[in-house]
């Protein structure tokens, strides 16, 4: 394999791992899909979660501490991947080389444009 399909398959796992989505659903044969949708941007800090009413005043509203422990999981899992992906980052570059996660992401942009 060469270097540049490397650099590719980094870059494009880099961009799987800077978005995090979790979705809550709920179907029943009477209302069909009601969801909970939490779409978290690691590079730039967004968090923008959107609701059916029904996890907000209706039947549903108890799910809604469900859907928020999976967006701390599904937080703490990134962070893992991005640790695991700079140590990766680290060894790509040489051993006693070391770069950031802001490094990285720099790196990946700039072989993007």
């Amino acid at each position: 394999m060469a270097l540049a399909d490397i650099k590719k398959k980094i870059i494009d796992a880099l961009e799987r791992l800077l978005t995090l989505e979790i979705k809550t659903v709920v179907w029943d044969g009477e209302h069909g899909d009601r969801d909970i949708s939490t779409t978290i941007r690691l590079a730039t800090g967004d968090i923008t979660t959107r609701m059916h009413a029904d996890f907000i005043n209706g039947d549903l509203d108890a799910l809604r501490d469900y859907h928020a422990e999976q967006v701390l999981k599904g937080q703490a899992i990134i962070a893992e991947h991005v640790k695991t992906l700079v140590q990766l980052v680290n060894e790509l570059r040489g051993a006693g080389g070391s770069v950031g996660l802001g490094d990285a992401l720099e790196d990946a942009a700039g072989d993007q444009a």
